[in-house]
């Protein structure tokens, strides 16, 4: 049997919140549609620039992640998380072969949806999000700051911008037909694979809980052959939406608050990227970190032949509405 995992925690934080009163607030927002490689970029970032993360013990032990650290007890949560994927047998999260573990960053979404009821930054969620940026940095306060992501607000960055008027923000593009084809792979597993992990995430979130149900109702109901032409569809749509979001919300924010890199050049030469990205954010690398981020230049592969049958089509759509890019 698994051992128990930390759900449903009861809020030991409460008496020690007076605490966090004086802790800045320095975040910096990774801004990216799902799939376009902002898991790599934070990664990238906070290994090299020294930025304090939200990861997965700080989406699941939110609320005794201050009671925890002030006792000595924070690599016990940590721990459990641990032991309760490997008594699944689960080294992944399924969807990519990112290492599962306490230590893998995660969207700050999943907190804000539990505690306050929406996974986008708002005046609403704001406190929340506040809450979470104060703690983490509580406990590294070595760190430049917190390195936040959450491609739910690809569109958002005017309001976090007028929220947060100390805040930089990282954008980062990819192949639109790569990104359509990693979503697509994901629609797959959860129309018919194992959904567990992301269960675990949307704790908090029965609608979430419930659109997963229905895709996998739908795949049982009509077959993969056929769940795959619905899903390639609605894609299509939420793609070219989001798409539009980057742009505006990218056009949004004054240029001495925003940069933005591509995938393919983050790929090709990631230590002349990130060089970039630190003058911007005003930080020295740390040259053996540096060192070791190597180029992921491999072979795209061809792609699948379901989104191959809708590349051509696909392609023209954005490119009408202005959203087609040759540099990503």
């Amino acid at each position: 049997m698994a051992p128990r995992f930390p759900t449903d925690l009861r809020d030991e934080d409460q008496p020690l919140l007076g605490q966090l009163a004086e802790v800045p607030l320095r975040p910096t927002f990774i801004m990216g549609l799902h799939r376009s490689g902002t898991t790599w970029l934070y990664e990238s970032l906070a290994r090299v620039f020294g930025f304090a993360s939200v990861t997965l013990h700080e989406v699941f032990c939110f609320p005794r992640l201050l009671a925890r650290h002030a006792a000595g007890r924070s690599q016990e949560d940590q721990r459990l998380i641990d032991e309760h994927f490997r008594a699944r047998g689960m080294d992944t999260r399924g969807i990519d072969g990112i290492s599962l573990s306490h230590a893998m960053v995660e969207e700050y979404g999943w907190i804000l949806q539990r505690y306050a009821g929406d996974l986008k930054v708002s005046p609403k969620t704001k406190p929340v999000l506040d809450q979470l940026i104060r703690k983490v940095q509580h406990m590294h306060p070595e760190a430049p700051g917190v390195l936040l992501k959450n491609p739910w607000d690809t569109s958002n960055a005017a309001r976090i911008a007028e929220l947060y008027p100390d805040a930089n923000f990282v954008f980062i593009a990819r192949d639109p037909l790569r990104v359509i084809q990693s979503l697509y792979k994901n629609s797959l597993i959860f129309g018919g694979g194992d959904v567990y992990f992301l269960f675990l995430l949307m704790q908090g979130f029965p609608l979430g809980r419930t659109v997963i149900r229905c895709q996998r109702m739908l795949y049982r109901l009509v077959g993969e052959e056929r769940y795959s032409k619905i899903i390639t569809r609605y894609l299509q749509d939420d793609v070219a939406r989001e798409l539009a979001g980057y742009r505006d919300s990218f056009a949004a924010l004054p240029a001495l608050r925003k940069v933005e890199v591509t995938y393919s050049e983050l790929a090709g030469d990631p230590q002349a990227t990130l060089r970039r990205l630190g003058v911007f954010l005003g930080l020295e690398p740390d040259p053996d970190a540096l060192a070791a981020v190597t180029p992921r230049v491999r072979s795209a592969g061809a792609l699948h032949p379901q989104i191959e049958r809708i590349a051509a089509g696909f392609r023209a759509r954005l490119e009408r509405e202005g959203l087609w890019r040759t540099d990503v």
